[in-house]
């Protein structure tokens, strides 16, 4: 059992979050020019279905949601069950974290257009495993493929970052992160999350240097970025009790990072 089949019936409280209309939005403008063609699209760690949705909404041919959890596959069947969309989706239970399988009905390598991993590399908490994820990623991928993963902010100064958050005034803006110690080989952090009170989880946050390096060393070898968070307008800012210094630190402090990486 994984943390997640624990968790299944109370993750989708993330949707009703503030901060995910945010990254829903920073999401959407990354993906756009990749999913005009209609591309066939792997959603590694898809959960409750999110953002298998919001792909074939914003234009994907199909998607195929992986997922550790079985409880969260069955929860985002039934969200896609819902919608005109559910012919163009299917789900396959499958560990991202484990040696590459080919994540396709009858095996298939190098199927997929566009790869997406949403809080899926920060389950990472070595070099190692972050290296075996992004191969999973590199198998499932067609050559001239791409990758697009969301996860924490790309920054090397984890011990200021844990300080700021350690002061708590970011606290107010959930989800609300809580690091807890350096790892010993330097790479990163341990990260718990917090969506409420009753909902929290362990994650890792991994120096950006390490991302790349894992990602060239798993086969990856085209362009590598990074896309900075934005917030949004006043309309939404509205919904979030922060004064204009919390504002300033919160922006100061962005909660996550967009990484994209091509194939070759």
């Amino acid at each position: 059992m994984t943390q997640y089949d624990v968790l299944s019936d109370k993750y989708n409280v993330i949707d009703s979050l503030p901060y995910r209309e945010m990254e829903a939005q920073n999401l959407f403008e990354t993906l756009k020019p990749l999913l005009q063609n209609k591309p066939r699209v792997i959603d590694f760690a898809c959960g409750t279905g999110f953002y298998t949705l919001k792909l074939l909404e914003w234009g994907a041919g199909s998607v195929t949601g992986v997922d550790i959890s079985e409880p969260m596959l069955t929860a985002a069947a039934a969200r896609l069950a819902k919608t005109p969309y559910a012919p163009l989706a299917s789900f396959i239970a499958g560990d991202g974290t484990q040696p590459a399988a080919a994540h396709t009905a009858d095996g298939r390598a190098e199927w997929y257009d566009v790869a997406l991993g949403v809080w899926f590399l920060n389950y990472s908490d070595s070099r190692a495993s972050l290296t075996a994820m992004f191969r999973s990623v590199a198998l499932n991928l067609k050559p001239g493929g791409v990758f697009v993963g969301v996860v924490p902010h790309p920054t090397e100064d984890l011990a200021g970052r844990a300080e700021v958050y350690r002061r708590g005034s970011l606290d107010r803006m959930p989800p609300c992160n809580v690091y807890t110690e350096a790892l010993r080989s330097g790479d990163g952090w341990g990260l718990r999350v917090r969506l409420d009170e009753d909902t929290e989880f362990m994650t890792y946050h991994l120096r950006p240097r390490v991302y790349e390096e894992a990602a060239r060393a798993a086969g990856l070898r085209g362009e590598f970025t990074w896309r900075r968070e934005k917030l949004l307008g006043d309309d939404w800012r509205a919904k979030i009790p922060l004064t204009g210094s919390e504002w300033q630190i919160r922006e100061e402090n962005p909660h996550m990072g967009i990484l994209v990486v091509w194939k070759n």
